[in-house]
């Protein structure tokens, strides 16, 4: 048994060119500061090392910042501060698959389960992706999620959001849509058996470009209509902080960009904030990879 001591930000820190990394069919939770995930397989390439895992175990633990990666041979501690996992409070996930080369990197889920109290929120068939390889320039430093920013797309299947209040729902698109009332009241129409429904999104697709992304989804059940949205992302690794500006949230004919925003803004997450249009992720240390972590000697202990 060998216990690998390697300092690295994996998703955050910045990389001549991505991470070589694969996972196998991962699935676990992560709850309380702590998790613990399987996978039928795992292997990884970096500056510091390369580990092949076969039937391993992972044990992610924020308080401690730090993840452990066992199989039968090995144990690997790397690490690494889980602040930004915090968001969602309580997650669930199974049928990950993840593939990092140079210049893409390819991530797809069979379910995401994420729990932000009251609601259970379902995404099922996601599929994550950034191409960096027809980008020019300069790139001497990339981390993947500013890859994602620069060249991502993001497929949800569907998306469960639970029960919502459809009488409530609609008051507030007519406060956000004065001038087309009698459209809401035709589309939006409530009765005894609409009042509190579940609603689903199917076909969600998200596209980020040069900063800027546009997405859409298809809202189900009593809404049934598209949900278009629009704006720009900056990552500020420096501020240790994402930028996400609104500039367009429509169903159908409707703005909901208030509606949206208020909505983000009452999950009371306590690293996501609203001011104005803007919506601010804070990730704490999770984004400041510390110099000597990076390039840290691996230590092999038996």
């Amino acid at each position: 048994m060998k216990t690998l001591l390697i300092g690295l930000f994996l998703i955050s820190s910045a990389w001549a060119s991505f991470p070589l990394v694969k996972v196998d069919n991962i699935s676990g939770t992560y709850s309380e500061k702590k998790g613990k995930a399987f996978a039928e397989h795992a292997s990884y390439d970096l500056d510091v090392v390369k580990i092949d895992h076969k039937n391993i175990e992972v044990e992610f633990n924020n308080i401690e910042g730090n993840l452990v990666l066992n199989d039968p041979n090995t144990t690997v501690e790397i690490n690494f501060d889980f602040s930004f996992l915090n968001v969602f409070r309580t997650i669930a996930f199974n049928g990950v698959n993840i593939v990092s080369t140079q210049k893409k990197f390819i991530s797809n889920m069979n379910e995401l389960r994420v729990f932000i109290e009251p609601t259970e929120y379902v995404l099922e068939e996601v599929e994550l992706s950034s191409d960096i390889s027809g980008i020019g320039g300069d790139l001497k430093e990339i981390s993947i999620l500013e890859g994602l920013i620069t060249n991502g797309d993001l497929g949800v299947k569907t998306v469960n959001f639970g029960k919502i209040d459809s009488e409530k729902f609609r008051a507030q698109v007519i406060a956000e849509n004065p001038d087309v009332k009698a459209e809401a009241y035709k589309m939006f129409s409530v009765n005894e058996s609409t009042k509190s429904i579940p609603v689903t999104g199917r076909n969600l697709r998200l596209v980020s470009k040069d900063q800027s992304f546009s997405g859409s989804l298809l809202l189900d059940s009593w809404i049934n209509a598209w949900f278009y949205f629009g704006g720009k992302v900056e990552n500020d690794p420096d501020a240790k902080k994402l930028y996400i500006d609104l500039y367009k949230a429509k169903i159908g004919i409707f703005s909901v960009r208030g509606l949206a925003l208020r909505t983000i803004r009452n999950l009371n997450l306590e690293s996501v904030s609203v001011e104005g249009n803007r919506i601010i992720v804070d990730f704490g240390e999770v984004l400041h990879a510390k110099p000597n972590d990076s390039k840290q000697s691996t230590i092999a202990k038996r």
